[in-house]
């Protein structure tokens, strides 16, 4: 209802391909669907990347791979890997075979640049690297060429001396928690990891990334202390939302847009879904946390986590984005509990 109502096609679109993605995560298949192909008719033929790399990603999560892949290849290189890899992302739990293909261009051109690269810079490909094993059925078991690239990625984390590149820290620990690595990558990873974090200046830290690993931790605090060390009220936003969204067990899909600022905290929090058996770690925590963020100005950002968290919340959400009383959302979705 509302996206229908947006002025704008595009961004009509846009709001059709999320609420179709909720759909397809939520269980909702058919819907999902609908939503999915009503959003790719609104798509003008020079529509540019970024709207048609969402609704690709909703095509993908509703089993289309041909218009999928069709809309996927807009835009310069690292956008169409970008969308790519969101679209085989999508299509794994559908057609893992397809999706394996899907990925294979993203992965050997990945490859290719990391053979050419000097050994300082490597490493900073494996936030990409990272989102390609969303490819597979097992995060843990992608294909040969993809394992060899992060290999050598990793590898040359172990050279890094002073020039830290923040995203690919976080997304090797990650990995190295999650049990993605061989036992020799896994060894580089942590001591690499050990170096980073006590490298970190105040204010350098990446406050987001930080309070997710420390939520994998369970480590409460820690969650908090990373969030307080925001250095503006979206950043303290975001980590709380990436707590929460992992102690939730939230289905978060990747970002279409390799500019986005949440892209790797994304990649993370679909990995650590992958990687586990689907049960929640904790949805109390995430509802302290889900508080935090309903008594601040980025309230909006708790929607993707109220049908785990508060599905009730959901049917009066229009009256609330009427009034603005965002403490309603989720004192109407626990009167529903």
């Amino acid at each position: 209802m509302l996206a229908s109502n947006l002025p704008d096609p595009q961004e009509r679109a846009r709001g059709l391909a999320a609420l179709s993605l909720g759909c397809s995560l939520g269980g909702f298949g058919e819907a999902g669907s609908g939503y999915a192909y009503e959003a790719a008719s609104l798509l003008s033929a020079d529509e540019g990347p970024d709207s048609a790399g969402v609704v690709a990603q909703a095509l993908a999560h509703a089993g289309d791979a041909p218009a999928a892949t069709a809309l996927a290849v807009r835009g310069n290189a690292a956008q169409r890997r970008q969308a790519m890899t969101a679209v085989a992302a999508g299509l794994v739990r559908h057609r893992p075979e397809e999706a394996a293909r899907i990925a294979e261009p993203s992965i050997e051109a990945l490859a290719e640049r990391l053979i050419h690269l000097d050994k300082g810079n490597q490493f900073r490909h494996l936030p990409e690297l990272a989102a390609l094993l969303l490819a597979f059925p097992d995060v843990r078991h992608p294909d040969s060429r993809l394992r060899e690239a992060m290999h050598l990625a990793v590898q040359r984390l172990g050279d890094a001396t002073t020039s830290w590149h923040g995203p690919s820290m976080v997304v090797v620990t990650l990995l190295e928690r999650l049990g993605c690595l061989s036992d020799e990558d896994a060894e580089v990873a942590a001591s690499a990891t050990d170096r980073w974090q006590r490298s970190l200046q105040p204010g350098e830290a990446p406050c987001a990334e930080l309070a997710l690993l420390a939520a994998i931790d369970g480590d409460a605090p820690g969650v908090r202390r990373h969030a307080e060390a925001a250095r503006t009220p979206q950043d303290r936003a975001t980590a709380l939302f990436a707590a929460a969204a992992y102690v939730a067990g939230a289905h978060i899909p990747l970002s279409t847009d390799s500019r986005a600022g949440d892209r790797v905290i994304r990649t993370c929090l679909a990995l650590t879904r992958a990687r586990g058996d689907g049960t929640p770690p904790s949805p109390t925590a995430a509802r302290q946390l889900l508080r935090s963020l309903l008594r601040s100005d980025a309230w909006t950002s708790t929607i993707p986590l109220l049908p785990a968290l508060a599905p009730g919340a959901l049917e009066r959400l229009s009256t609330v984005l009427k009034s603005n009383q965002a403490g309603a959302v989720l004192t109407c979705g626990e009167a529903r509990h």
